[in-house]
């Protein structure tokens, strides 16, 4: 689920891919799965692969935009979690574009491509009124004012949604000298400091020593982010995306250690889409 770290996409090219003989249902399982933990627990893995459609019967599997894979570990049932994903979706879409507004320094604005049903929805969570989302949606002269107060107002079914789930991703970055590496970030309750800690986990029973920084994302909600502390544990982390399937390995959050399966299928093809290098 795209939680927290919608706030913390980097875009790259999709790779031109030759469509295969999927229908949209098996396009999707090759992307993405959501596995039941318990009656009222879930978890749903996301690979580096994302789905374009052609038809009905022919979809592309090309990296995904922000070249990463995700997992997410659900404090509820997997049934509930298309609906929560609905209504954070739209509430971060309502977000960003009034981010957009205040960005540009508008005096009017209008919300574009927002489902009305879903909108209800965010309303039973937000302190925003059915009056104030129908101005919005009609058009209306905004000060830049309320336009953060809009904000504040879209941040609560933000924030409601990301405490039902906590998101942990394996993502491809290139550093300020344009080299491609790893990075882990996740959801976290720590104490944000621009001073690093060291600690050692595994990566499919390979130890790794790692750098990790505790910092706080552009909705105010704290996270983690680590990588591979040396040249030989990246290089060891890199094989492994390419080779397995599935990569395990172990991530502290809040105190505790949380073992984490990541879908590693379609890193190639991301890892080649920023200049890695190759199979």
């Amino acid at each position: 689920m795209r939680i927290a770290w919608l706030f913390l996409l980097l875009v790259s090219p999709l790779a031109v891919a030759t469509p295969q003989p999927l229908s949209c249902d098996e396009a999707a399982d090759k992307i993405s799965r959501l596995e039941a933990s318990g009656s009222s627990r879930s978890i749903e893995y996301q690979n580096f692969l994302t789905s374009v459609h052609h038809s009905p019967q022919s979809h592309s599997l090309v990296p995904r935009d922000d070249l990463r894979s995700s997992v997410t570990l659900y404090a509820i049932a997997a049934d509930e979690v298309p609906r929560h994903q609905a209504l954070f979706q739209t509430s971060v879409n309502i977000y960003q574009q009034l981010t957009t507004f205040i960005e540009r320094d508008g005096s009017y604005f209008r919300l574009d491509n927002v489902d009305m049903e879903e909108l209800m929805r965010v309303l039973l969570s937000s302190p925003m009124t059915s009056d104030q989302a129908k101005q919005l949606v009609a058009g209306t002269k905004l000060s830049q004012e309320q336009a953060r107060e809009y904000q504040e107002m879209m941040l609560k079914p933000i924030r409601y949604v990301q405490r039902q789930g906590q998101e942990f991703s394996a993502a491809i970055r290139t550093d300020d000298n344009g080299q491609p590496g790893i990075l882990f970030v996740w959801q976290d309750r720590c104490e944000p400091s621009d001073e690093a800690y060291h600690w050692t986990t595994h990566f499919n029973g390979e130890n790794v020593p790692m750098v990790h920084y505790c910092a706080v994302s552009m909705n105010s909600e704290t996270y983690s982010k680590a990588w591979p502390a040396t040249a030989e544990g990246k290089a060891l982390v890199i094989k492994e995306f390419k080779r397995k399937h599935w990569v395990e390995t172990v991530l502290p959050a809040a105190g505790e250690a949380k073992a984490i399966k990541f879908w590693a299928d379609g890193f190639t093809l991301a890892w080649n889409a920023v200049g890695g290098d190759g199979p």
